[in-house]
């Protein structure tokens, strides 16, 4: 009874938890930025308020103004944000003690293990950092543009716009939009292949001896 606790309560167990926490983590950081982002671009009118610029000017404002308003949400961003980096930094803790432990047949596995949960850990932080980056682009290049540039198409709104988002934002030479969902898949896969590999290695190892 007692090893057959040990084996299922064991650190494949918080292995396997933490890395599901981390996936729920990375999905709600993703939804929360593009929920952001819809808020901030949702009351903007077709092409910026036209060829008034006066009404351009008022468009730009009010993105200004919705901007500082969700900068207020910034310490509810850390929920997932933290949540997300301690599931990792968990995962790796747990990934080194399954390697240390490991038996001679398993130990190359635990060690891409080891190696897969670092490198989640390096891109999770690289990703937080990518969300922050474009979201200040965000709320710094659009207002300027939006008082400057047109819309390609009239009958579309900024929000809808993506290819003149990506033009505002390749002329800034700044990260493009996307860039942090495709950190976010990769990051996606990664979990997934230590998933894997965690659950492999939880099936083989060897049950604890009972006291």
């Amino acid at each position: 009874m007692t090893a057959s606790f040990g084996r299922i309560f064991g650190p494949g167990l918080v292995l396997l938890v933490l890395q599901c926490v981390s996936l729920l983590a990375v999905g709600l950081e993703v939804g929360y930025f593009h929920h952001r982002v819809a808020l901030l671009l949702e009351p903007l009118s077709p092409d910026c308020g036209g060829d008034d610029a006066t009404e351009r000017m008022h468009v730009a404002e009010h993105l200004l103004a919705r901007a500082n308003a969700l900068d207020d949400w910034d310490p509810l961003a850390w929920v997932p944000a933290a949540t997300l980096l301690l599931a990792l930094a968990g995962s790796l803790a747990a990934a080194w003690e399954q390697w240390r432990h490991s038996s001679a047949a398993c130990r190359r596995s635990a060690g891409r293990l080891l190696a897969l949960q670092a490198g989640a850990l390096v891109l999770g932080g690289a990703m937080l950092h990518a969300f922050d980056r474009v979201w200040q682009a965000y709320i710094t290049l659009l207002p300027a543009a939006c008082m400057s540039d047109r819309l390609m198409n009239d009958e579309a709104s900024l929000a809808a716009s993506t290819a003149w988002t990506f033009q505002v934002f390749g002329a800034a030479r700044a990260m493009p939009p996307h860039a942090p969902d495709a950190m976010a898949i990769v990051l996606c896969g990664l979990l997934l292949a230590s998933l894997a590999v965690g659950i492999w290695l939880w099936r083989q190892a060897p049950a604890p001896s009972a006291l």
